[in-house]
């Protein structure tokens, strides 16, 4: 009886030794095709990738090309406008360095006018001077007589009055020709009188009075009577260079408490005005004529300026011009 049992098993064994070769090779089919399926799928990302990179590198391919355009584009309008206004300034710099020049011309041409201008009113000034100084040489100004005391008659008082004072001889004619106020407003009673001028007939009456007057101290009542000879105005005004007359005095030798106590006062301040006037002409004439060189240098250095700087516009506006053609 066991021996069909075993039988059996023997049997079983060997259905069961025959299946597994078959049963390994279906395995191995179906790892093979899942290799070749991902393989594919592989394969199909990979081109997908390639698909979608070539896409996207040709998109930024031109995004960069159109922004690139976009600001040549822009860049070249920059410079055009640039080059515009660097034009637009090189004329009218070259306009200004024009006109310049002509103004320094005008200029000189008007310093060198002047300059005659200005001689020729110096003269005319000194001549005028000189005979208003010898139309007043016998004119004589009293300082200091109260007002109203003269009453009517000023010549007729002030002849007494010199006569008393200077103790002139008796029946000694003056020969005053004139004799007034000065022609100003009368001054309020506070203030100091109007001096008195007197005009003799000889210039000899009229230093005599002067030395006389000057040798002492007259006086009416308690104000002090200064006599001085008829200055005019310009020479009055010129009394500020008091300080220079007296060391003109003093190399003549000449002593004096006042710069116009001595004979020969009047002639001694026109030959110091004559000489100051001719230090002042010959400072013009080294002045005038060195400015005038200065100024004329100046202008050449402007006139090489100009032309240079025309020839550095002309070359910046040519290179300006060939960048911007490149460009575009």
């Amino acid at each position: 009886m066991p021996r069909p049992q075993q039988d059996k098993n023997t049997t079983a064994a060997k259905a069961n030794a025959s299946s597994q070769p078959e049963q390994a090779n279906a395995n191995d089919n179906a790892t093979a095709s899942r290799d070749l399926e991902i393989l594919k799928a592989i394969r199909e990302l990979r081109a997908e990738l390639k698909e979608d990179t070539k896409q996207s590198m040709s998109k930024l391919s031109k995004e960069i090309n159109d922004k690139l355009g976009e600001l040549g584009e822009e860049i070249n309008g920059k410079l055009d406008n640039a080059v515009s206004k660097i034009q637009d300034l090189t004329e009218r710099m070259e306009e200004a360095e024009t006109r310049t020049i002509q103004i320094e011309s005008w200029t000189l041409e008007a310093t060198t006018v002047l300059s005659a201008c200005l001689e020729q009113q110096r003269k005319l000034q000194a001549k005028v001077t000189d005979l208003e100084s010898r139309s007043r040489r016998n004119n004589v100004r009293i300082f200091g007589l109260p007002e109203g005391v003269e009453e009517n008659s000023v010549p007729r008082f002030i002849e007494s009055f010199l006569t008393e004072q200077l103790q002139l001889p008796g029946g000694s004619d003056l020969k005053i020709q004139r004799a007034h106020r000065s022609l100003t407003n009368k001054p309020p009673p506070e203030a100091p009188p109007r001096a008195i001028i007197v005009n003799f007939l000889e210039y000899s009456t009229k230093e005599m009075i002067l030395r006389e007057a000057w040798k002492k101290k007259i006086q009416m009542g308690s104000k002090t009577v200064y006599f001085d000879h008829d200055y005019p105005l310009r020479l009055s005004q010129d009394a500020k260079s008091t300080p220079v007359l007296r060391k003109y005095l003093k190399k003549r030798n000449t002593v004096s408490d006042s710069v116009y106590q001595h004979e020969d006062s009047l002639g001694i301040w026109h030959t110091y005005l004559l000489l100051r006037a001719g230090r002042l002409q010959r400072a013009a004439a080294t002045w005038i004529p060195s400015g005038i060189a200065s100024l004329r240098r100046q202008r050449d250095q402007r006139s090489g300026t100009t032309t240079g700087a025309s020839g550095m516009a002309t070359g910046g506006k040519q290179q300006s011009s060939n960048s911007a053609e490149s460009k575009s």
